[in-house]
């Protein structure tokens, strides 16, 4: 089960980062394809505008892109442990 969540994080995280380079411009193009140069991209893009020091945008990118995927693999973790169904 621990390795379903790890799997469903990953894939997600990295869901998140590729789907968030989509949508920044050029608009539907991969500008960058390294998921590091993608979260350093946005990094900046708060440093600049909240007026914070770039290793803590940083930190803060990778703790709001990390987020969503940790707290729904917690759900799916609870569920799974709930039903009882899922078994090696």
């Amino acid at each position: 089960m621990g390795l379903l969540r790890l799997i469903v994080f990953i894939g997600m995280f990295f869901g998140i980062t590729y789907g968030i380079e989509l949508v920044l411009p050029p608009v539907g193009k991969l500008f960058y394809t390294n998921p590091l140069d993608i979260i350093g991209s946005v990094a900046q893009g708060i440093s600049y505008g909240v007026n914070i020091a770039p290793k803590y945008a940083f930190g803060l990118t990778v703790f709001l892109i990390g987020l969503p995927p940790l707290i729904i693999s917690i759900q799916i973790g609870k569920k799974l442990k709930k039903s009882g169904k899922y078994r090696f």
